[in-house]
């Protein structure tokens, strides 16, 4: 909460919500949370929940050469 919950809830919640915090939560909601991440570019998301294409470390080689070894012989 204290890393994001206090930033989501400050930028996502309508002042309505904010004004009746006897019926709201402290921490963010689940579509306040998903407003974030819509709102946030990746590179910028905790590792929790970074998309997982963002580590794919195949794609962070470089490679000059593909090479098919199953039929070499």
């Amino acid at each position: 909460y204290e890393a994001y919950g206090r930033k989501i809830v400050t930028k996502f919640r309508s002042k309505e919500a904010t004004a009746s915090a006897d019926r709201s939560p402290v921490e963010p909601t689940f579509p306040e949370f998903v407003q974030y991440l819509i709102d946030t570019e990746p590179v910028y998301y905790d590792d929790h929940w970074m998309p997982y294409t963002l580590y794919c470390t195949p794609c962070l080689v470089s490679y000059d050469i593909i090479v098919k070894l199953e039929t070499i012989a």
